[in-house]
């Protein structure tokens, strides 16, 4: 059987997945709500690379498959009684209809009679819910053996599938209902051949009304949210009626890309990748580390949580495991569809049928590793399959395990005669030249992949991009000679003023410069605490002052003090003393203030600097004086000498929970890595709100890596842009600001 005439029909993989995604891609450049915009040359080379990707492997699995299945040009029989058949028709409804009145039970009603669909569908879960996919099969099944069903001797196996998607539906699920009815028709498509038009239109039909109808049922229920406002503010009035019930099914599409987009614009842009994470979601009872690429989705792209069949591959590794997993896909596909089509079987047609819908389930989202589904309803289709065919000797592998468990001493003979109608060795077999046939296909797979894979490669070695200097400003002379240079960890305008401290005797100046204006000032001069040891310096805030305030922290060998001024004038406001000894050898210690418990200024203490131990971040509480640790932890890495490394404390990283409200703010911890060895200096951020216990993002800033270790780096903000402030002391043309923006800067209205 060659190429051509395997691929020939509409129902081939490599034909359907391509055409249909790249109709969806284009479809979606008819922007109708707000998020939608142009896409990103990354996310252009990801969206081309995924239909490429698929056929390459699509090649190998065709391959594969004519090399292990054999050539039928009649359709092989169902040999199974009806009473049996039914039987088992029975005990696999039984079970799942349990199933989903426990699901029904958990989440207190049947989702769609519930007041909110969204919270009772997702109430629902544990590992019972699988026994659901019981029902997939029996419909999948029942429907695809009755030469008609819809004749008489067909009503039990109709009977029994409209109570198992009756089921279904009052679970809400769009997906669950609409699965099995595609499937089925695919499968009488392969196995019985083209189906008849009413039941093509039909099977359409009931498709498009359940999306519809899913759709308009969800958001008529909350119309108040941001999306819904949109949709039936703006988008739907301006509509001819005629289009209003295609809505859906454009945005059921569409917006799998405007989530794809999300995902492809910030991993690793501004988050890293996830090395196996996303894609283990299915397993996360067994793997802690798993996480749900919809989550990543519902803080970037709300409403929008599904990024296709790529969102989770490019999130765990981007072009290196995108194109194989996408290839995999496609391999398993065809393949699949391959043996279909050669051997006309009755077990193959039910599972490359299954198979060719959760490829194509791949515009919505990765089925393979985001559920575990298709690992039991692909298995227990060939196993009833093969049964239904043969009961007595199954045909296949199913046949030879089969006969292994009933431990048969003619097994051989039993595993042989089916073996003859799956692997193809009749006298219209493929030999000799389908061989070469297949190993060419094989190659050429592979060889379409070692390709795709260079190419993403290069492209991706140009990701991320640097976050870019936007602004670089004049500072005053008197900041290459300061004793300290900090900003406000809290931040409150839009502008993050920039604070020093010059020394002349006995008498300290504190000065501070707007970048927005880019001017400067004196705003206190005062005389310095004179005591033993090092002295550091921040700004800060002190209830129920409604001026900054200046700390200053002195560490002695023995004790901790911090001193607290008005920063207008340099008065001191209140003085502190506690006992906490000065760092011992080789260890580093820094100093900021930030609001962690209150709203006054706490202390973060970094200590840092030691190869044989970790980095140790204390915070104490100005409640208490400073006399009382308000949170302490030890940061998962070592080092962190200061010549290499910048700390400091800032709001950079907001956090947004899993009900999309933001999580109460906490100062985060900064590292800008300078290293020779580096083409740009890298900024990574450990968000306070998850504890300090990993990174929110890394992204390099564009500045070289080998920077000197008298560049200082600051958070800041400017013209309502969150960034990083970079002074540089010692420009030769004098003091330089440099900002960058970490964020897009606030628009205009």
């Amino acid at each position: 059987m060659t190429l051509r005439r395997l691929n020939a029909s509409v129902l081939s993989p490599l034909l359907l997945f391509p055409l249909v995604w790249g109709g969806v891609a284009l479809l979606g450049q008819i922007h109708l709500i707000n998020a939608q915009g142009t896409w990103s040359t990354v996310m252009l080379a990801v969206v081309i690379a995924v239909p490429v990707a698929f056929v390459a492997g699509g090649l190998i699995g065709e391959g594969i498959a004519s090399m292990a299945t054999g050539f039928s040009a009649t359709r092989a029989q169902t040999r199974i009684s009806d009473r049996t058949f039914r039987r088992i028709l029975l005990a696999l409804v039984g079970l799942g209809l349990l199933a989903i009145l426990y699901q029904f039970s958990r989440s207190g009603r049947p989702p769609l009679l519930s007041g909110s669909i969204d919270d009772a569908r997702f109430s629902q879960g544990g590992p019972t819910i699988l026994l659901t996919d019981l029902l997939t099969v029996a419909v999948i099944v029942a429907m695809t053996k009755a030469k008609n069903p819809f004749a008489r001797e067909s009503r039990f196996e109709l009977g029994i599938s409209l109570v198992a998607l009756g089921a279904f539906a009052l679970q809400a699920g769009r997906g669950n209902v609409v699965l099995p009815v595609v499937v089925v028709i695919i499968a009488r498509w392969l196995y019985w051949g083209r189906p008849s038009t009413y039941l093509l239109t039909g099977g359409g039909l009931l498709a498009f009304v359940a999306i519809c109808a899913g759709f308009y049922l969800r958001t008529y229920q909350h119309p108040g949210t941001p999306f819904e406002s949109e949709l039936f503010g703006e988008v739907l009035p301006a509509l001819p009626f005629f289009v209003k019930p295609l809505i859906p099914l454009y945005l059921a599409l569409t917006t799998n890309f405007l989530a794809l987009e999300g995902i492809v614009n910030h991993i690793p842009t501004a988050a890293p990748f996830g090395h196996g994470a996303y894609n283990a979601v299915a397993f996360d009872s067994v793997f802690s580390g798993a996480r749900h690429i919809g989550d990543l989705s519902g803080e970037l792209t709300p409403p929008w949580v599904t990024s296709t069949v790529a969102g989770s591959f490019w999130a765990d590794g981007g072009f290196p495991l995108l194109i194989p997993g996408v290839a995999v896909t496609g391999a398993l596909a065809a393949g699949a569809y391959a043996a279909a089509a050669r051997t006309h079987s009755f077990r193959w047609a039910l599972v490359s049928a299954y198979l060719i819908f959760i490829s194509l389930f791949g515009l919505y989202t990765n089925f393979w590793t985001q559920q575990i589904d298709w690992l039991i309803v692909s298995p227990l289709l060939l196993i009833f399959g093969a049964f239904a065919e043969d009961p007595k000797a199954p045909p296949g592998v199913v046949g030879r395990t089969w006969g292994k468990i009933r431990r048969m001493q003619s097994s051989a003979s039993t595993a042989e005669a089916p073996q003859s109608t799956s692997s193809g060795r009749s006298a219209q077999g493929a030999g000799g030249g389908s061989g070469k046939a297949a190993r060419a296909m094989i190659f050429s797979g592979l060889a379409v992949i070692a390709v795709l894979l260079v190419a993403g490669v290069i492209i991706q070695r140009t990701l991320p991009e640097p976050f870019p200097l936007v602004q670089a400003m004049r500072l005053p002379d008197s900041v290459a000679k300061a004793e300290a240079i900090f900003t406000d960890s809290q931040r409150l305008s839009d502008n993050t003023p920039i604070w020093w401290i010059n020394q002349s005797g006995s008498m300290a100046t504190l000065s501070s410069f707007d970048p927005a204006a880019e001017r400067s000032r004196i705003d206190a001069r005062f005389r310095p605490v004179q005591r033993r040891g090092t002295t550091s310096y921040d700004i800060g805030y002190w209830q129920p002052l409604r001026v900054p305030v200046l700390f200053e922290i002195q560490q002695a060998p023995k004790r901790l003090y911090v001193t607290v001024r008005r920063a207008d004038s340099g008065t001191v406001v209140k003085a502190y003393s506690t006992p906490i000894t000065a760092p011992g050898p080789g260890l580093h210690r820094s100093f900021e203030v930030a609001p962690f418990s209150g709203l006054r200024s706490d202390l973060f203490i970094v200590d840092r600097g030691l190869a044989t131990s970790r980095v140790r971040l204390g915070i104490l509480s100005s409640k208490s004086g400073f006399d009382r640790q308000a949170f302490g932890t030890y940061l998962p890495f070592r080092g962190l000498r200061p010549g290499r490394w910048s700390v400091g404390v800032g709001e950079l990283a907001g956090k947004t929970l899993a009900n999309g409200k933001p999580a109460s703010p906490r100062p985060d911890l900064f590292l800008v890595e300078r290293s020779p060895g580096r083409e740009h200096a890298n900024l990574k951020v450990i968000p306070g709100e998850e504890a300090y216990e990993g990174f929110s993002y890394q992204r390099d800033i564009d500045e070289p890596g080998g920077l000197p270790a008298s560049r200082i780096f600051l958070q800041g903000a400017y013209r309502g842009a969150p960034g990083i402030f970079e002074v540089l002391p010692e420009a030769p043309d004098g003091p330089e600001l440099r900002v960058f923006d970490i964020q897009a800067p606030a628009g205009f209205l």
